[in-house]
């Protein structure tokens, strides 16, 4: 369990907390597949014996190391108050004091000082510490990190003139910055970084980029939907994944069958059925774009919705869990037919959204397949695939002109982007099955 430790200076501005507290959940909601390996707390990190410190002494002295500043000894031990009941704690108003002068706080002076039990501060056990001052910190600097925490001044943000929802918007970036340093989405010997004051991020849309903290690159940023690119997500869910070695909640694969009972098997008393909630938000907001009439049925154990478009023809969504999905649909007279292509790209919308790839399941229509195809390579940036078709002449033949046209296009269009997606895929997978009804 990796634990937020909040350390707020006294009398700041409890508009700041708030803000420290949402941005740090923010952060954590972006990866809801280790969502359960967080927790937050607040107060002083308390540390059990004085051995623990002496690791933590060798800890820092390798931080400022690497920073090129001097560490000092002696100041170091003068932050810590010792409990009634025998361990120690840090105390951000001694390090505060010892850090100021000038009514300015040396905010690069203010350790974040964690272990665990075995001095390992890459654990998934080791907590994090988010200190925050109200003074403005020298050197205009609004954030620092390392990977044992980050310190973040309050008081220089205030002093850059943003007011209002602008000013919370620009605190929590650059505490979310902060925290994508210390969980590694800009390490070295990544592709599409630049050691600038540490290592950035070239993606002039990325909250990790070398200028992030500029108002041209905070007014592109509020204009956009996700705070980093593919490449530092990818960056930050390989360290907890192999470095924190967290648990992934999120399964295996989503799996879209041709046979409808094997996605419908009847779920068990013990069965969680909040997946439900995903997939009816999801396809009754697409239905409504469409100006078609969701429904659902209620009293199934599964989840079991149709789409009834203007034309009469109707989508079927049946799912046993968030793992496995249907997908049929049959025209207005009854007769089995290939699923709007919208259903297609919510799907995949939906394995987007929780990092997983698609997997082609047991499927024999192939323009079913070429659908799937195109919904995920249409994704920005195109979703991973496992069981896709191989583009031959073999595959194509089966398909009619116009759907072998507009698969070569999107193929075609990605290959001038440079952006197909790369093989193999590492991370748990989603599989689609369609449920034709014997087609």
């Amino acid at each position: 369990m990796k634990t937020f430790f909040f350390n707020f200076e006294k009398g700041l501005d409890e508009k700041y907390i708030n803000w420290t507290k949402e941005a740090v959940q923010d952060f954590i909601n972006l990866f809801p597949e280790y969502k359960d390996n967080f927790a937050i707390k607040e107060g002083n990190l308390p540390y059990k014996n004085i051995d623990t410190l002496e690791t933590i002494v060798e800890m820092n002295k390798n931080v400022y190391q690497k920073r090129g500043d001097v560490f000092d000894e002696q100041s170091f031990w003068q932050m810590f108050d010792r409990l009634p009941d025998g361990s120690y704690k840090a105390s951000l108003q001694k390090q505060i004091a010892l850090a100021s002068r000038g009514g300015m706080v040396d905010i690069q002076k203010l350790s974040c000082l964690q272990s665990d039990s075995a001095g390992n501060q890459y654990s998934a056990s080791t907590p994090i510490l988010i200190n925050v001052t109200k003074q403005r910190a020298h050197g205009n600097i609004r954030g620092i990190s390392t990977e044992l925490g980050i310190n973040i001044s309050a008081g220089t943000c205030a002093a850059l003139g943003y007011q209002g929802e602008d000013l919370k918007a620009y605190f929590k970036d650059i505490v979310i910055h902060e925290l994508g340093h210390t969980f590694n989405a800009t390490h070295e010997g990544r592709q599409n970084t630049v050691n600038n004051l540490g290592m950035h991020c070239t993606d002039k849309n990325c909250l990790m980029y070398e200028y992030a903290y500029t108002d041209e690159s905070f007014n592109r940023r509020k204009k956009l939907k996700e705070p980093f690119c593919q490449d530092c997500m990818a960056s930050m869910r390989d360290y907890m994944q192999n470095v924190l070695s967290f648990e992934r909640k999120n399964p295996n694969h989503i799996t879209l069958d041709d046979e409808e009972n094997q996605a419908t098997t009847p779920a068990t008393s013990n069965t969680d059925t909040s997946f439900k909630t995903d997939l009816r938000a999801m396809f009754k907001i697409s239905a409504l774009r469409q100006n078609a009439q969701y429904d659902e049925d209620a009293q199934a154990a599964h989840y079991v919705a149709t789409i009834t478009h203007t034309d009469g023809c109707v989508d079927k969504i049946t799912a046993t869990n968030k793992t496995t999905i249907a997908l049929t649909a049959k025209d207005r007279d009854g007769n089995p037919k290939i699923p709007d292509m919208q259903r297609f790209r919510d799907i995949v919308a939906y394995a987007k959204k929780q990092n997983l790839p698609i997997k082609f399941g047991n499927i024999k229509a192939p323009e079913f397949k070429a659908c799937l195809m195109i919904a995920c390579l249409e994704a920005d940036p195109p979703v991973q695939m496992i069981g896709a078709p191989e583009m031959n002449n073999e595959f194509l033949q089966k398909l009619a002109p116009e759907m072998q046209n507009k698969l070569k296009n999107t193929v075609d269009g990605l290959k001038n982007k440079q952006q197909l997606p790369q093989q193999p895929y590492k991370q748990p997978k989603i599989v689609l099955q369609q449920e034709t009804n014997g087609r």
